[in-house]
């Protein structure tokens, strides 16, 4: 799965797509509270300035533990995939329980594609997600995911399908909340 695109928008290779949406972190704009509520606490004469200090610093923890779940999902995602990939597996459990949509069904296809080759995947990622929006139902993030020491392996061969090298590549995906955070879709508009 290695430089494979997980990104059924793009063209190319679906290994270079599956190494994209495994290794690229979707950049998300966070929707952090700044400055005006610290402001509302100033000018606020009632007894309702404790209440939205309260408020504020309960919404800023909230949403930093928002934040903790949707990177530890997409990590989770990735550590599927490289698990999975261990055996091709394409109708392994694991792949759903941190995918979803679109990103589910190009992993499954791109799996079975490498199992039905006689090969496996293998080595590891390296991500960088960064979380750049986020509400109580989706995410997005960005990440540089760098795939080059994971790829498709023929053991009956002992040899790598895909040679080392390459570049990071840049990827942004999306993740949804249904029964826990899971990715989505992954685009991947290229290298980091």
């Amino acid at each position: 799965m290695p430089r494979a695109r997980a990104c059924q928008h793009h063209g190319g290779s679906p290994w270079r797509a599956a190494s994209l949406l495994l290794g690229a972190v979707l950049a998300l704009s966070s929707c952090s509270g700044d400055g005006d509520a610290e402001g509302a606490i100033g000018t606020t004469t009632t007894g309702q300035a404790p209440t939205t200090a309260a408020a504020t610093t309960t919404t800023r923890s909230s949403e930093a533990d928002t934040k903790a779940a949707v990177l530890a999902a997409y990590r989770a995602f990735w550590d599927d995939i490289v698990a999975v990939g261990k055996t091709a597996d394409w109708q392994s459990p694991r792949l759903a329980e941190h995918a979803t949509g679109a990103a589910l069904r190009l992993l499954r296809a791109q799996f079975r594609e490498v199992n039905a080759q006689g090969w496996i995947a293998k080595g590891s990622v390296k991500l960088s997600p960064v979380v750049v929006s986020i509400s109580d139902t989706r995410a997005t993030i960005r990440d540089c995911v760098d795939t080059r020491r994971y790829g498709r392996y023929d053991p009956r061969a002992g040899r790598w399908i895909d040679p080392p090298g390459g570049q990071p590549d840049a990827e942004q995906v999306k993740l949804v909340f249904s029964d826990g955070w899971k990715v989505a879709d992954t685009v991947v508009p290229g290298e980091c």
